[in-house]
């Protein structure tokens, strides 16, 4: 209930009858405004995982510039969530990325659901060690410079459901830069041949000390291809390889 976690949030904490820290908020179906008012009676050293997940009800005042400074008090957070909230990374959100991008602990973001394309990197820092960009539809240019802003840092990313087989120059450019990368998600992206994904293979091989987790399930491979990808995959020691049609 959002009235009564103000109500908690405006009550000094030495008259508080159970003093609990958000440590995580996360807020669904509400106006960006109601979310905003709510984080400013927060301790910014408490409020460490952030969600406004919106699932798909278009809220066109998470761009609003009077709002989102107060995300910048939030010097502890270290995971924030916008899936689904019509984000499309362009001038009009130049507030939000800008102060998304200065939070000093901020290693974890999601993305997912907003089809930011050619502008998914504008939200990226070089802090990232996690990116879930799931139905993002990041372009071969914005994918190249995830890499360069972050791939030296990032453990995680979730691609899924991007059609990545129109964008197999920018991964490949993305994963070799990713020398730390423990999980890959590529699922749902229509890959459809050996060969597209032996390019994918040839830069994760690259990474493969580090990599611990690869899901590329739901794509469109023949069966033959499927035992190719199997078999090469096997050469990865200490893999968890996900492959459901």
């Amino acid at each position: 209930n959002v009235k009564t976690l103000l109500r908690y949030l405006r009550t000094p904490v030495k008259h508080r009858s159970i003093n609990i820290i958000p440590y995580a908020l996360i807020f669904t179906s509400l106006q960006a405004s109601v979310i905003f008012k709510t984080l400013q009676f927060i301790n910014p050293m408490e409020l460490k995982v952030l969600g406004m997940d919106f699932s798909l009800q278009a809220d066109e005042e998470l761009s609003a510039t009077e709002h989102i400074p107060v995300l910048s008090r939030l010097t502890n957070l270290y995971s924030i969530s916008l899936t689904y909230n019509y984000l499309k990374g362009k001038e009009k959100e130049r507030v939000l990325i800008d102060s998304i991008k200065a939070l000093p602990s901020l290693v974890k973001l999601n993305l997912s659901g907003n089809m930011l394309k050619g502008f998914t990197h504008h939200y990226v820092s070089s802090r990232m060690s996690e990116l879930i960009l799931g139905n993002t539809c990041p372009s071969n240019e914005s994918l190249k410079l995830i890499g360069e802003t972050c791939g030296a840092k990032l453990q995680t990313i979730r691609l899924s459901d991007n059609a990545m087989n129109a964008r197999l120059e920018g991964l490949h450019q993305l994963l070799s830069r990713c020398s730390v990368l423990r999980s890959l998600d590529l699922s749902g992206n229509q890959l459809t041949s050996h060969g597209e994904t032996m390019r994918v293979i040839n830069a994760l091989q690259i990474i493969e000390p580090t990599l611990e987790s690869l899901t590329l399930s739901h794509n469109m491979f023949r069966e033959n291809e499927r035992l190719i990808i199997v078999s090469e995959m096997s050469k990865f020691a200490s893999l968890l390889f996900y492959f459901e049609m």
